[in-house]
């Protein structure tokens, strides 16, 4: 990679680590957020991103926000998701989930943009859900487009913020 390339990369990372940071600051409602990368090579689907939230709260009232970065150079209109969560008792529910990332007739991406052609979108998940059980929760997101490798993907995000 020339040296060009590695300053704009490290550039793009230390924006987003200050985005993250500035938005953490700034949000008493949010339970948990973390944003996971995906391979720069592209999203394989054997590639199964695991976010674990640790719930203390089973009085509380939450929503949960799966979030998509990708380039606008992505493919496809949509994103199609298989989500497994796993209870601290080892409940196990598995959806499949179809995001829209952009218009179908104009192509315009739904998310906003940042640092340049990079695309944030978070779509609601779970809405005004309870956790029945306090511990680990175990999130298990991975890419079902029928593609063994998805380009354009550059990482997804889960969420839970408690309902105001």
């Amino acid at each position: 990679m020339t040296d060009n390339k590695q300053k704009t990369r490290g550039m793009i990372v230390v924006k987003l680590l200050l985005f993250l940071l500035v938005m953490q600051a700034c949000d008493p409602g949010r339970v948990y957020e973390e944003h996971k990368a995906v391979s720069a090579s592209g999203w394989r689907s054997k590639d199964v991103l695991c976010f674990q939230p640790r719930i203390t709260d089973t009085s509380m009232v939450a929503n949960v926000i799966i979030f998509v970065r990708h380039k606008g150079n992505y493919s496809y209109n949509n994103l199609y998701l298989f989500v497994t969560i796993s209870s601290p008792s080892h409940r196990v529910v598995r959806d499949t989930i179809q995001l829209f990332l952009a218009d179908a007739s104009t192509g315009k991406w739904y998310g906003k943009s940042m640092l340049g052609d990079l695309y944030l979108l978070g779509r609601m998940y779970k809405k005004h859900v309870r956790f029945a059980e306090q511990g680990m929760y175990h999130f298990y997101i991975e890419q079902a487009m029928r593609m063994r490798n998805l380009p354009g993907i550059t990482d997804v995000g889960l969420r839970i913020e408690r309902v105001q």
